[in-house]
């Protein structure tokens, strides 16, 4: 992404942290994810009162940059991911990043799994 010397915004966040890959390493996954990258110490609103060390690990993905997919059915809002786990996130208009979830991935192929055979089952 070219420098223009100015501070271009989207919302409260600048535009440079939010990277959109075009034919790259992530195209084709899960509609395509791209780099999320929160410069300084981002907010973050902890909605569901999850455990201090997610936040953190939260928190510092961001800031270092991590693999986001949006959601293609609302605005400003990602699933991050870090390894074996997923957040849930939306960054508001406030400047703000809100967790609004947090799971494990293998639970959730396990859940995806199961109600795989319970169809099957029927």
């Amino acid at each position: 992404m070219a420098s223009t010397g100015q501070k271009t915004v989207a919302g409260n966040f600048p535009v440079s942290s939010i990277v959109y890959p075009k034919r790259g390493a992530f195209y084709g996954e899960r509609g395509g994810a791209m780099l999320l990258h929160l410069s300084d110490n981002p907010r973050i609103d902890n909605l569901r009162n999850y455990p201090a060390d997610v936040v953190e690990k939260l928190r510092e993905l961001l800031v270092a940059g991590a693999k986001a997919y949006p959601d293609p059915r609302r605005k400003e809002f990602y699933d991050v991911e870090n390894g074996a786990r997923m957040f849930y996130i939306h960054l508001s208009p406030s400047g703000r990043v809100w967790l609004l979830a947090t799971w494990l991935k293998e639970c959730q192929q396990a859940a995806a799994h199961d109600a795989a055979l319970a169809a099957v089952c029927r």
